[in-house]
């Protein structure tokens, strides 16, 4: 093990440390694999000039698919089906959309991974609950980003794993969720490998539009009955 600078608090000290250490011990290729991606690829020239390849796409990529509301709209936009989604503006707006909402509702944050900011209502009294919540917890200083509200679908949880090579397909994976950490969703603790040729082609299309570059995993719910799928987000 290595200790280094948080990435949250000191993010090029964290880029330096991890460098210096792949210098040291001759390594020469780096994969992050959590929320320290979006760092390395800001910082990915300094990977560059010391000659270690990270395999991963642009930030900008990253950040198009990590958030909720543009992946759900770019998505769309490529005739990949989505829940219905309202995407407020603000908190005043988000509280008014309620009235057009069907019910359970899904209400995300934009910007969280797994299950965190994720929530369920029933009703809209526990809707308003829901956002009162989320706008309590921005930090102070923080603009105040409303969450999306979502379409309640229903169907099995579906991740599929994709490489790409610079926009080419490498190697692909399909796994069906069977058991949950959370039972409304997040992350799996037990899956089966599979194949579904209907999300496989979704997810492919996805990621061969945008030239991706390393591994992503998309993810859908999907209604084996109806043989009808909901692109839910990229990890």
């Amino acid at each position: 093990f290595i200790k280094y600078p948080s990435f949250y608090e000191d993010p090029r000290g964290f880029v330096v440390s991890i460098i210096d250490y792949c210098k040291k011990n001759k390594i020469g290729i780096y994969l992050p694999v959590h929320e320290e991606l979006f760092v390395a690829a800001r910082f990915i020239d300094l990977f560059k000039e010391s000659d270690i390849i990270v395999p991963i796409a642009s930030f900008d990529k990253l950040l198009k698919v990590h958030r909720k509301d543009s992946v759900i709209k770019y998505a769309e936009s490529l005739g990949i089906p989505v829940p219905k989604t309202f995407m407020p503006k603000d908190f005043y707006e988000a509280e008014e959309l309620l009235e057009n909402c069907g019910y359970p509702l899904v209400i995300k944050q934009i910007n969280t991974n797994s299950a965190k900011g994720v929530f369920y209502a029933h009703s809209k009294e526990g809707a308003l609950k829901i956002l009162e919540k989320i706008e309590k917890s921005e930090r102070d200083g923080n603009r105040k980003v409303p969450p999306i509200l979502q379409e309640y679908v229903t169907g099995s949880g579906y991740g599929v794993s994709l490489l790409f090579n610079k926009g080419e397909l490498r190697a692909i994976f399909t796994h069906k969720r069977l058991r949950e950490k959370i039972f409304t969703g997040g992350t799996s603790t037990l899956r089966v490998g599979t194949r579904n040729p209907i999300i496989e082609k979704y997810a492919i299309n996805l990621l061969e539009s945008l030239q991706w570059h390393g591994v992503a995993m998309v993810e859908f719910k999907y209604n084996e009955a109806q043989k009808k799928a909901w692109l839910i987000e990229v990890n």
